[in-house]
């Protein structure tokens, strides 16, 4: 029977969730408290969002004023996930201010801080490739470009593959495979020398060096995301089972009735027991 990734048991999943994993610790116990839960929405709806907004949608449409080459680009390949952008954003202000709701328990509270944390890196993600599609189409042209997008899709597809194979090893023991780093490697390799041919074959509509050279930045970009998407989704699979066997890792990690319940809920319990 194959085993899936979020079907482990409490003891398969304890080989995965560990303490320097969830990061316990005083600053994020203090979470459970109301007080310390008001400063995220202030920052996220009134510094973080407004700061992405305008990077990630003004930004392109000001370089886009200007009369050139790079600045028709820019307009027409730079904005593509705009609406998107705009979409997590008030999606991540959102989630921000339902985070000043009171959780069950600790558990909850971080796989809802995981979702309250998770539009950021989307929404960097979606910037990051936008902006850098736009000088990839004026450097190398549109083939070029699309040349680099497939090999950037293939380093998520690898990174993602890679690390469900290794949790899953982490998780029920068993010897899974991998892409080493070696096909990062032809892949990349494959992808530079097609993208200079494609270049020279489809080029784009004006010649510039620079732009030439910061096109290949894509590739780079591509490996940021594939190596964000590794990241959060290791993240969210130890932040899942931290949540759903809960009061089992309250046990095991010694986690006192405040830290997990905070204070009000604490105190309940405390005269429930007294009695």
């Amino acid at each position: 029977m194959r085993k899936k990734l979020f079907n482990a048991n409490y003891e398969d999943s304890a080989k995965l969730v560990t303490r320097k994993q969830i990061k316990l610790n005083k600053e994020g116990f203090k979470f459970m408290k109301l007080r310390h839960r008001i400063f995220l929405p202030f920052l996220v709806s009134f510094f973080m969002a407004p700061f992405f907004y305008m990077i990630g949608t003004q930004m392109p449409l000001g370089i886009s004023d200007k009369e050139n080459y790079f600045s028709e680009v820019m307009a027409k390949y730079g904005t593509i996930f705009s609406d998107t952008i705009k979409l997590i954003l008030l999606v991540w202000v959102g989630i921000s201010v339902l985070f000043l709701i009171q959780r069950k328990n600790y558990g909850n509270y971080v796989i809802f801080a995981y979702f309250a944390f998770f539009p950021m890196i989307l929404s960097f993600c979606f910037i990051m490739f936008d902006f850098m599609f736009g000088v990839a189409v004026a450097g190398v042209g549109i083939v070029g470009s699309i040349v680099m997008i497939v090999a950037g899709l293939l380093y998520i597809f690898m990174a993602i593959y890679n690390v469900v194979n290794d949790m899953k090893s982490s998780l029920y023991g068993e010897t899974k495979r991998h892409f080493s780093s070696r096909y990062y490697l032809l892949i990349t390799c494959i992808a530079l020398v097609l993208t200079v041919i494609v270049s020279l074959i489809f080029p784009a509509e004006e010649f510039n060096l620079l732009l030439y050279v910061i096109a290949f930045g894509l590739l780079i970009a591509f490996a940021g995301i594939a190596l964000l998407a590794k990241i959060m989704l290791h993240m969210f699979c130890v932040s899942y089972y931290f949540a759903k066997y809960g009061e089992q890792y309250k046990k095991k990690f010694k986690i006192t009735d405040e830290q997990w319940y905070g204070p009000r809920k604490a105190k309940r319990l405390a005269k429930k027991k007294g009695k």
